[in-house]
This record gives structure tokens, sequence and C-alpha cells, in this order.
């Protein structure tokens, strides 16, 4: 594989970070977005890692979690393709209140073809994190009842000279394209992602997804520390159970299913406002 030194222990270890970041995000109210929110991300994951994992994580990196917020866009900069990547699309779209979308508890997240070709947020995760885990880690997961149909390329890759498909920049994807997933908005394409809705707030006006990729990260009350390994420890004894054995991209569609949920209603439905009742 594209990782052959790569153990189960490190990748594993790797995932329980992701596992108490993905956490500590919804206590902590953070999701991911621009440089700022992704540094934020970053602050977050990095306290999770204490002793020689800190040092693993750097050298597997070739750089540290915090090192990454300017990733994505140093990358979209360069090649704009990818951009793609960081927005979940299939058919047909996730939409609020749909039977089969997010509004019902039976929907689906997958990636289909259509998402494979045109860029899908969920299917980069599943293929860049497929790519870089090791076999022996794979197989020690029980596949998913719904097969996550992770693609064997992603379209958005292709122009990427080889110098740029290594595994440390891999690894660079899946830490960033974790943090968009963070992000609610980017898992509903139904208002092309908030853009086409405008919001008022203190006597400014912006785009849903503007406020929420570049006003919050920029006026969040500021992170001091980590979670201690103690609380970490708590937290993760309250939820092995619910994900200890299912398989990390299975993992990804829970944490999608979270998020996307609370666009619809947290955000677009206490936005609707009924008339009719003054």
């Amino acid at each position: 594989g594209l990782y052959p030194s790569t153990g189960p222990g490190d990748m594993d270890r790797w995932l329980f970070c992701s596992v108490f970041a993905h956490l500590l995000c919804r206590h902590a109210g953070v999701n991911a977005w621009s440089t700022d929110g992704h540094e934020r991300i970053a602050r977050v994951a990095e306290g999770l890692l204490f002793g020689k994992h800190v040092d693993q994580i750097r050298t597997m990196m070739h750089g540290g979690l915090i090192d990454l917020a300017e990733w994505e866009k140093t990358m979209t900069n360069r090649f704009p393709e990818t951009d793609l990547l960081h927005w979940h699309r299939q058919q047909p779209e996730w939409s609020c209140g749909d039977k089969g979308g997010l509004g019902d508890k039976t929907g689906h997240l997958r990636c289909d073809q259509h998402g494979a070709e045109n860029g899908s947020l969920f299917c980069a995760m599943a293929y860049f994190f497929e790519t870089f885990a090791h076999d022996a880690l794979l197989e020690e997961y029980t596949p998913p009842e719904e097969p996550v149909g992770t693609p064997d390329a992603l379209q958005a890759l292709q122009k990427l000279p080889s110098s740029e498909k290594t595994p440390e920049n891999y690894l660079r994807w899946l830490a960033i394209l974790i943090g968009d997933s963070h992000q609610p908005l980017h898992w509903l394409h139904q208002h092309d992602y908030g853009k086409d809705i405008v919001i008022r707030y203190k006597n400014e006006e912006h785009s849903l997804l503007k406020f929420w990729e570049d006003y919050i990260p920029k006026h969040l009350h500021k992170l001091e520390s980590g979670m201690h390994p103690n609380m970490a420890d708590k937290e993760y004894g309250d939820g092995v159970d619910a994900w200890e054995h299912k398989s990390p991209t299975e993992l990804f569609r829970l944490w999608a299913k979270e998020e996307a949920e609370r666009v619809c209603s947290e955000v677009y439905a206490p936005m609707t406002v009924n008339h009719a009742d003054g």
C-alpha cells in the first residue's frame, strides 16, 4: 500500500484523536472552515496528543496539525479543481425534510458515481483514509451494512503532479477534510451550501456561508487549551460502545449525519418564519 511503514497502532491512535476532536468540537462550539477555523480545529486535535504521539504525527505529516491551517487555501489556489472535494455531493442530494434526505433519519449518505466524478467530501474522506490506512487495520472492522462506495481514484486529483501525491500530503488532505466535515453547511447542497441565503448581523449583510466560514471563526472565544487526557479517557469510555466496532469510514458517515441534521434543525428551521402567526 501507499503507507507500508505505518502500523495499525499508529493509525488507531490517530483515529482516536480524530474521534475526540469531533466530540470536543461539538461541546466547544467549534466548526472548521476558513484558515482561522482550521487552525482552531487543529488546536483541539493537537491538545489530544501527548508524549511521543506528538512527534509521531509530526513525522507522518512532515509538520504539525496547526501548520496545516493554510493547507486548504494553498491547495485550492494552486489546484482550483480540488475545491470540489470540500463539499458533499450525491444523487439525489440531501435536503432538509425530504424523504430519504437529511430531514429523514433513514436518509443515506453515500459515495456514488456522481460524487466520485464531480467531487464529494464524503468520497474524498473515504478515499484518503483507505489509501492511507494499513490493510491490517481495515480488516479489524466489520464492513458497514450499507457499502461506502470508496472510489478507486478522485477525478479532482488528476491534474496534480506525482510530487503532490505523497503519503504525507494524503494524510494532510484527510486531516483537513475531517475539519471540513464539522462545518455543517458543507454537507447540504441546498441553498448552494448557504451562499444563496443573505443574513443581516450588526447592520452588516453576509451570505450565510460567508458568515459561518469567515465571521464566526474570527469572533469565537480564545481557545486556551485542549482537552485534558483524563477528560479524553472519560469521553472515550462514554462513547466507545457506540463506535468501536464501526469502520472509520462508517464513523465519517455518522458524523456527517450529525452535522447535516444540525443544518436542518438548528440553522434553517429557526430561520423559517411563519408570517401567518404574525
